[in-house]
């Protein structure tokens, strides 16, 4: 499912495996360490979770597997192509827009570039996704396996936190005060995106498929909001975030080893 703001670029060719994806993913990855772009957080972790969920997939871990790989090669191609459409200075979605144009800022710390990267892909991507992957009557019954994804996105949220706490040492010093404060950041983040997404799959399946630009764009509107508001959280967090920033010691190629 391409953009509709514009045709498909050239330069896009949809990854039609997880295999194809996870190419897809290395690659931008040796790219954004070779042109030191904060792009390669999110893709960093993105890549992570698909190895996961393939390998859950190849284990029979899902009811419908082959469905599932489906879903996944789906949402996939929706960062891909967004990826290589702002590379090519097409138009893409205000929630991928707000996501990349942060990559030039300094000011955001590590976490706050994976929330915007969530929030794009989980919040409007995946909901689409999941739309086209089983649309109408087809979708109650990707609902189980849909929310199976939790378990690996929770089972990785530990080790992603780990490697918070070697970008930023201090981490590990609160970390008996805070708890898992930046590890339920994200489980509750990646969560409560995923309860969004399955909404908004099922709003796109009750109207006929001529309503869902109009709906697509409405919801990229709201999405787009929620990330500038990470970006920008406010006075006092905004403070604490910069104070976190300063304390971030590795440099972006080893902030994506790391987050890989």
């Amino acid at each position: 499912m391409s953009y509709p703001e514009s045709p498909m670029p050239m330069s896009h060719v949809p990854a039609e495996s997880i295999e194809a994806v996870l190419v897809r993913l290395d690659e931008i990855l040796e790219r954004s360490k070779d042109e030191r772009s904060r792009l390669g957080y999110f893709a960093a972790l993105y890549r992570r979770v698909t190895a996961e969920v393939k390998r859950r997939i190849d284990a029979d871990f899902f009811d419908d597997n082959d469905r599932m790989r489906s879903l996944d090669v789906i949402f996939a191609n929706r960062y891909l192509e967004a990826y290589d459409r702002d590379r090519a200075g097409e138009s893409i979605t205000d929630s991928w827009r707000t996501t990349f144009d942060m990559a030039s800022d300094v000011w955001p710390i590590v976490l706050q570039h994976l929330l915007v990267g969530m929030n794009a892909h989980i919040n409007l991507d995946l909901g689409v996704a999941a739309a086209f992957a089983a649309p109408g009557a087809a979708l109650p019954a990707l609902r189980t396996d849909f929310n199976r994804i939790n378990e690996v996105l929770q089972e990785l949220t530990e080790s992603v936190y780990e490697g918070l706490g070697t970008i930023w040492p201090l981490l590990r010093v609160l970390k008996g005060r805070l708890g898992t404060f930046d590890s339920e950041v994200l489980n509750f983040s990646m969560t409560t995106a995923r309860d969004g997404a399955w909404r908004f799959a099922q709003r796109l399946n009750a109207f006929d498929t001529s309503r869902h630009v109009e709906l697509i764009r409405a919801r990229d509107v709201d999405i787009a909001r929620i990330s500038k508001l990470v970006q920008h959280p406010g006075v006092v967090a905004s403070t604490v975030t910069k104070i976190i920033r300063v304390g971030e010691r590795q440099s972006i190629p080893d902030i994506i080893s790391i987050l890989s």
